[in-house]
């Protein structure tokens, strides 16, 4: 990875804002300069800013264990994970600032490890991976696969030659099972139920999309077997402190979507992952 590819990325996506809302920058930061787009768009608009970020940790994740240092603003040499953290904590800091101009901001992540260390500069967020009310934002329910889908369901069926509730039993056996809190609410693999309907065959497409690099190297530091993770009960503290950590990997394993949620004992408030 170039080492300054944050700080291109960033850049781009800034510039691109200021010409759409005609923003003329009168400084180098791209924190600032973003927290006057945002001013600029409200002002223009009359309607505040949505701020959508997804996997704002993948610039710290591609770099986890990297050797590779960078000079900062002031010659500093640094870890280019280090150095990409430092960018990222000046840019999110705007957020408290520009909170006038702000409806709502969501972020999405693997690791909630960043909100130390990222997000200081303004209020913290609200972590709703495990709230019951949101259990099915990520996934398709099997009550959306029967009304939505119910005729690329058809068609698969006849491409495979087998009955309508044939075919629902084979898509709950290969694409269902991720759980996301104690409601238990079966959740459908998007990507791969999506990839299926269009090529019309049963596929491992998630799967073959290709595993996470960053959990490749946090893997090979730690001493424990991913198969000895499975099929155990843990508390919920086990795995859903989402840090970065090569000595405890489950969480980041269960993040990534490797072990889900098969049960939950409420009278002891533990959950079985597997």
């Amino acid at each position: 990875m170039k080492p300054t590819a944050l700080d291109d990325a960033i850049g781009h996506f800034v510039r691109n804002a200021e010409k759409r809302f005609g923003v003329t920058p009168d400084i180098d930061s791209y924190g600032i300069r973003f927290a006057d787009v945002l001013k600029t768009a409200h002002e223009k608009t009359g309607r505040k800013a949505v701020v959508l970020i997804d996997e704002y940790d993948k610039p710290l994740l591609d770099v986890m264990d990297c050797d590779e240092a960078v000079m900062d603003i002031n010659g500093n040499k640094k870890r280019i994970e280090d150095y990409n953290r430092n960018v990222l904590k000046a840019f999110y800091g705007v957020f408290k600032d520009a909170d006038e101009h702000l409806q709502f901001v969501f972020l999405t992540g693997v690791t909630k490890f960043s909100q130390i260390s990222v997000f200081s500069g303004f209020n913290q967020p609200k972590d709703i991976s495990m709230d019951r009310r949101y259990e099915a934002l990520c996934g398709i329910t099997a009550e959306e696969l029967l009304s939505i889908f119910d005729e690329p369901i058809r068609e698969l069926a006849e491409e495979e030659g087998v009955e309508y509730t044939e075919m629902v039993d084979r898509l709950k056996r290969k694409y269902d099972g991720y759980h996301f809190g104690d409601n238990m609410t079966d959740i459908y693999n998007p990507f791969s139920l999506l990839n299926c309907f269009d090529s019309m065959k049963l596929y491992n497409y998630w799967f073959a999309s290709g595993t996470p690099t960053y959990l490749v190297r946090l893997l090979q530091h730690c001493d424990e077997n991913i198969n000895e993770l499975a099929g155990r009960y843990y508390d919920v503290s086990q795995f859903v402190n989402y840090k970065a950590d090569v000595q405890r990997p489950l969480p980041m394993i269960y993040q990534s979507g490797y072990l889900t949620i098969k049960a939950y004992r409420r009278d002891m408030n533990i959950y079985l992952l597997d």
